[in-house]
């Protein structure tokens, strides 16, 4: 390895552990911050009468699963060198797999929501209804838990150089 490719790696090394150390727990501030508004605005009484509000709580909650599970481990093993653990590895590109895909997932079904209830058809305006709502965002999370149980079995530490690791899947 020549003297400017080794200079440029370690820059780029200390360029990432700096953007996780001070930039990561910005974003996780940022990102708390507003899923909380969020999820207080949802609740509030004069709102409830919507189906579609179990979706939007759902995605809420599921980003803020997604900031602690995935961005959190990420700041605290890169930007504070905070060595890597097998089974918390393994953990955590579960959930991030898991809530990164409930995300769209949410929106989607929003989304599937508006139109019901925007249709000319009354007996489709009729399908949607709290008990469907709860039964469509159940489903799809069993469904999403048990697409994604593969991150447990081949996801492990990868030793790309001497002092650095990352966690992944197997190659």
């Amino acid at each position: 390895m020549s003297s400017s490719s080794y200079l440029t790696s370690i820059s780029l090394n200390s360029i990432l552990m700096n953007l996780y150390r001070f930039g990561g727990p910005i974003i996780i501030l940022i990102g708390t911050i507003s899923s909380i508004m969020n999820l207080i605005i949802y609740f509030r009484k004069n709102i409830h009468e919507n189906p579609c509000l179990i979706y939007l709580i759902s995605r809420n909650i599921c980003n803020l699963l997604f900031i602690y599970f995935s961005i959190l481990y990420e700041t605290l093993s890169l930007g504070y060198k905070i060595p890597y653990n097998l089974v918390y590895c393994r953990f955590s590109i579960y959930m991030t797999l898991l809530f990164d895909i409930l995300n769209p997932y949410y929106l989607f079904l929003t989304l599937i929501d508006r139109i019901l209830v925007s249709s000319l058809n009354i007996n489709i305006r009729k399908q949607r209804s709290y008990r469907f709502a709860f039964i469509l965002s159940l489903s799809g999370l069993l469904f999403w838990i048990l697409f994604h149980i593969h991150a447990f079995v081949f996801v492990e530490i990868i030793n790309i150089r001497s002092d650095y690791f990352y966690c992944y899947f197997r190659l």
